[in-house]
């Protein structure tokens, strides 16, 4: 499992890579974007993996800053981006939302400068998640709403948002109480730290899926 964990990193580009070769003569859409993004974050993971492999000890919260302030907010705001891009309605969840989502970074940033122990972010995850699930919602009901639903397992964001929805709802308690989890019940979130790295990869096999039925389309 620590294997899993460690080169996850690896299966994120290589979902990546494999979305560019299969989609490479789809014509240019925002979608275009999305195997340029999961290759970018299988970097960015390896990146972190590195980071706390050399720096961890010297610098202890190094690791949590690159994710805090760069790695997360990155990714949840491309998530934000590409699910409202399917949208038939306004816009105004997204643009409210990730102003509410960066702000709440912004703040425990700044509380955890106080801190001396090692910390999760779970209060801005939190309103990640919310955001994100309300987002992914939106996208289901516009869709059980339109003609698409006779063919939901076709759509590419429906797969995009299948695997979203597993990782984050599969994984809101374990992050939701992270700190709680593992100064008290530390047996417990271990065993539920591997569940949430088996969401991980199913969310990126769900994308993977999305590349199949893309090229399908063509």
């Amino acid at each position: 499992m620590t294997a899993l964990k460690t080169y996850i990193f690896v299966y994120i580009a290589l979902v990546g890579v494999f979305g560019l070769l299969y989609t490479r003569k789809h014509s240019k859409t925002y979608w275009t974007t999305f195997p340029w993004f999961l290759i970018f974050v299988g970097i960015l993971d390896g990146l972190g993996l590195l980071i706390n492999k050399t720096l961890g000890v010297s610098y202890t919260k190094l690791n949590f800053y690159y994710y805090q302030l760069f790695v997360i907010p990155f990714q949840v705001i491309y998530y934000f981006w590409i699910i409202n891009r399917n949208m038939i309605t306004n816009k105004r969840l997204y643009y409210i939302g990730s102003g509410v989502f960066i702000l709440s970074v912004i703040i425990e940033c700044f509380t955890a400068f106080r801190l001396q122990d090692y910390y999760f972010s779970s209060f801005s995850y939190m309103v990640a998640n919310i955001l994100m699930l309300a987002h992914i919602m939106r996208y289901f009901y516009q869709l059980s709403k339109s003609d698409r639903i006779l063919f939901f397992y076709k759509e590419r964001m429906f797969w995009v948002s299948l695997g979203l929805l597993i990782f984050w709802l599969g994984s809101l308690p374990f992050f939701g109480i992270f700190n709680y989890l593992f100064i008290n019940y530390q047996t417990i979130g271990t065993i539920y730290y591997k569940v949430v790295i088996i969401f991980n990869y199913l969310m990126y096999t769900c994308f993977l899926i999305s590349f199949i039925w893309a090229a399908k389309e063509k």
